[in-house]
C-alpha cells in the first residue's frame, strides 16, 4: 500500500513539475500584445497553438493576423469557424476579409452583426479598426454595387452633413470623393492597403 502511494506522489509530483515547466509557455495575452506591436508573426503562431482549448477567441486573433499579413483564404477560414461564437472583433474581421476579395454582399452584411451587437464597436485588439470602419466599408461595398442611395445614407452615419443631389450626373463621382475623403488616416490607408 506504501509503495502504491509513493508512486501515487511521484507521479503528482512530476506532474507538477511539468506543468510548472509550461509556465513559460506563450499565452493568449502575449499573441494579443505581440499583435499590438504588429509582430503579426509571432503572435500568429501562438493564437493556432491556442486553438484546441480556446477555440473562438484564438481563431479570431489568428483570423485577425492572417488578415495583416494579406492570407485572405487562411483569415477566412478562422473567421467563419469562429462565427458559431458570433464575437464581435471576429464579424469585424470576417467583414474586412470579405470586402477585400469584392465580395460586398458578405462585406454589408457582417458588418451589420458587428453593428447590431455593439452599436460602439471598438475591436480589442486594434483601437484603430471600430464602428467608423465598418460603416465605411458597408457604405463602400454600396457604392461599388452601384446602391447610391445606401451609400449616402452609410456616409451620413459618419459626417451627417453630406447632402449631394442624388439627380447630379455625376453623383458616381461625388460619392467617391467622399469615401476617399472619409478613409484618409492611418486605417484607412491600412485598409486601401489590402489592411495590411
Amino acid at each position: 500500500m506504501k509503495q502504491a502511494t509513493v508512486m501515487a506522489l511521484t507521479a503528482a509530483f512530476l506532474g507538477l513539475v511539468i506543468l510548472g515547466c509550461d509556465n513559460d509557455k506563450d499565452t493568449i495575452k502575449d499573441a494579443q500584445k505581440y499583435f499590438k506591436q504588429k509582430k503579426y508573426e509571432k503572435a500568429l503562431a501562438i493564437f493556432l497553438d491556442y486553438i484546441d482549448t480556446d477555440s473562438s477567441v484564438a481563431r479570431v486573433g489568428a483570423g485577425w493576423c492572417y488578415l495583416r499579413l494579406n492570407d485572405f483564404q487562411n483569415a477566412d477560414t478562422m473567421f467563419a469557424a469562429a462565427a458559431k461564437d458570433s464575437l464581435p472583433d471576429g464579424f469585424a474581421g470576417w467583414s474586412f476579409n470579405a470586402w477585400c476579395w469584392s465580395e460586398l454582399d458578405p462585406a454589408i452584411s457582417r458588418a451589420y452583426v458587428v453593428l447590431n451587437k455593439e452599436p460602439n464597436f471598438k475591436m480589442s485588439l486594434d483601437t484603430l479598426v471600430n464602428a467608423y470602419q465598418l460603416i465605411w466599408v458597408q457604405a463602400a461595398s454600396y457604392y461599388q454595387k452601384g446602391y447610391y442611395d445606401e451609400a449616402v445614407e452609410r456616409i451620413r452615419q459618419l459626417d451627417p452633413t453630406f447632402n449631394p443631389n442624388m439627380a447630379d450626373p455625376d453623383i458616381a463621382q461625388i460619392i467617391l470623393a467622399k469615401l476617399e475623403a472619409l478613409g484618409n488616416g492611418e486605417w484607412g490607408k491600412r485598409l486601401m492597403a489590402g489592411i495590411h
